[in-house]
């Protein structure tokens, strides 16, 4: 399984972490420093070498966080398509009131404010998918 595109340091940690599971309780796990057993106090085994690897979580419960990305990705959903109704009534209202050359000038790419406002408008649909997308790669791996 070789590597499908470049990603990024953040995206490659991610992906590295969502491998493994953080130990909880050290006295029954091992050290995450070491994959040795830490030593119960009071006794004198000392450290001894664990047979199970040494595992990593990101601490989210899955349920909780699967609920999160459904409703992401209906908010996400609802808002690109109310914003892209909106946009397109807007285009529809100039080219009624003022023509083919005013939707023009409305689309031209030197008027910067209406393209500032068109991502504004699309920007919390879209930082909602890309979050709901985020939070879908931190989910463990089904084994």
């Amino acid at each position: 399984m070789g590597i499908k595109h470049a990603q990024s340091p953040q995206a490659f940690f991610c992906s590295l972490l969502k491998r493994f599971e953080y130990a909880t309780d050290i006295s029954q796990t091992p050290n995450r420093f070491n994959n040795h057993y830490a030593a119960q106090p009071g006794s004198r085994e000392g450290l001894r070498k664990s047979a199970q690897p040494l595992t990593f979580t990101l601490g989210v419960k899955e349920p909780r966080m699967k609920t999160w990305i459904l409703v992401l990705k209906a908010f996400a959903y609802v808002w690109l398509a109310a914003a892209t109704l909106l946009i397109l009534a807007g285009i529809s209202g100039v080219w009624m009131k003022g023509g083919f050359a005013a939707v023009q000038e409305l689309l031209s790419p030197f008027n910067v404010v209406n393209w500032f406002v068109t991502v504004l408008t699309l920007a919390p649909g879209l930082a909602a998918l890309a979050w709901a997308n985020k939070l879908t790669s931190k989910l463990p791996v089904a084994p």
